[in-house]
């Protein structure tokens, strides 16, 4: 009797239904006389191995628990926040640049900022406070506060395809009014000083709701000072936002007198708000 070709013994997981399907191909009768080789007694005594070594294995993987399971679990579980936005960075990423129009018909890009963008953007924000327009005279006193606060959230700049100089810029900082990871964002909006009154802040607030949607944020918290004419009058031409509170005491202004804070809020998902 000869012996069919042994299927080459892998480790991948079809090893033992080659080997029984091997195996299957051997008929033995007892009224016949099978002359094996000595190669023959080897090469199935290594196949009758493979087979014990595999369905040990399985056995084994049946009988022992993983102990790791619980905490793979916890870790995950621990983790999914971050992992959320870490798909939420990749969705941007996958759109960015992005190219769009101005107002007044120019062509530009948003983009994430670079390190020498966010220290422009202080420098707007600083210049802002001195004309007491939007921020405090003493609400960043360095960069490095600055940078601090708005940790963990995404900025943007609005970048001028012509000129390659950045036009406005903003910033999706997490709210603190939220008592949670990332519910809820508190938006900064820069507009460079010769680029004003040219509907570009209602353009910027509109790219906010739409890249807070991107970021599967809840809703949108807007803090501002009650004497911020501007930034009121486009929460009203934009639509949605809810007056929701009152600070009495809100921020400094270079004149040393102190200014009221207004608090808006706009829903942006469907999660229901109690």
């Amino acid at each position: 009797m000869r012996f069919p070709l042994c299927p080459r013994l892998s480790r991948s997981s079809k090893a033992t239904d080659e080997i029984l399907q091997y195996l299957l191909h051997i008929n033995v009768t007892s009224d016949k006389v099978v002359v094996i080789s000595c190669v023959q007694v080897s090469l199935l005594h290594t196949v009758m191995s493979a087979l014990k070594m595999k369905l040990s294995s399985m056995f084994r993987c049946l009988k022992e628990p993983d102990h790791d399971f619980s905490y793979k679990r916890r870790r995950r579980r621990s983790s999914l926040g971050l992992m959320l936005r870490g798909d939420r960075n990749r969705c941007l990423q996958d759109m960015l640049p992005m190219a769009t129009q101005l107002p007044d018909g120019r062509q530009a890009y948003i983009d994430y900022m670079t390190h020498d963008q966010m220290t422009e953007t202080y420098n707007l924000i600083q210049a802002c406070a001195q004309e007491g327009e939007g921020f405090a005279v003493d609400e960043y006193p360095t960069e490095d506060e600055f940078r601090e606060d708005i940790k963990g959230g995404d900025s943007f700049a609005i970048i001028c395809d012509t000129t390659g100089e950045m036009i406005a810029g903003f910033i999706l900082a997490i709210s603190k009014f939220y008592r949670g990871s990332a519910g809820a964002v508190d938006p900064f909006l820069v507009v460079r000083s010769s680029e004003r009154k040219r509907g570009i802040g209602e353009f910027i607030m509109n790219r906010v709701i739409e890249f807070s949607k991107y970021l599967n944020y809840q809703g949108i918290y807007v803090d501002t000072f009650s004497n911020n004419a501007a930034l009121i009058r486009i929460l009203d031409k934009v639509g949605g936002f809810t007056k929701v509170g009152y600070l009495p005491l809100g921020g400094l202004m270079k004149n040393g007198y102190a200014v009221s804070s207004i608090v808006y809020y706009r829903e942006i998902s469907n999660s229901k708000v109690s």
